[in-house]
């Protein structure tokens, strides 16, 4: 029998994702010549987002991926359409890394209680 997927579900899913395409496109909108907003993101506010999704989706492998995946193409895209920056798989991964420690983290925790 086939695993019912709630609205809840779908949209937390997206969120993130979302999230960060909105953060990127209001800096790109509000953009003036000392953005340093640009390098907030990068090294503050998308590796904090990526954290907090390892740890909320310990529990669900599935949509950790997903929501990992999608957050990933999120950065790529927005990053790469607004403000043609090259370089940014390699942020990516590193935020990646960060996720996966922390869904790693959580999950050995929830396992010792």
């Amino acid at each position: 029998m086939k695993k019912k997927i709630s609205i809840i579900t779908m949209l937390s899913t997206i969120f993130p994702s979302l999230l960060i395409f909105a953060l990127v496109y209001s800096d790109h909108i509000t953009q003036s010549d000392n953005s340093m907003a640009f390098i907030v993101f990068i090294y503050l506010v998308f590796p904090l987002i990526f954290i907090v999704q390892g740890i909320v989706y310990s529990g669900l492998g599935n949509y950790f991926i997903l929501c990992s995946i999608l957050s990933s193409i999120s950065v790529l895209l927005s990053f790469s359409i607004w403000y043609n920056v090259a370089d940014m798989p390699l942020s990516v991964g590193i935020c990646l890394l960060l996720s996966i420690i922390a869904f790693t983290l959580t999950n050995k925790i929830k396992a010792k209680k």
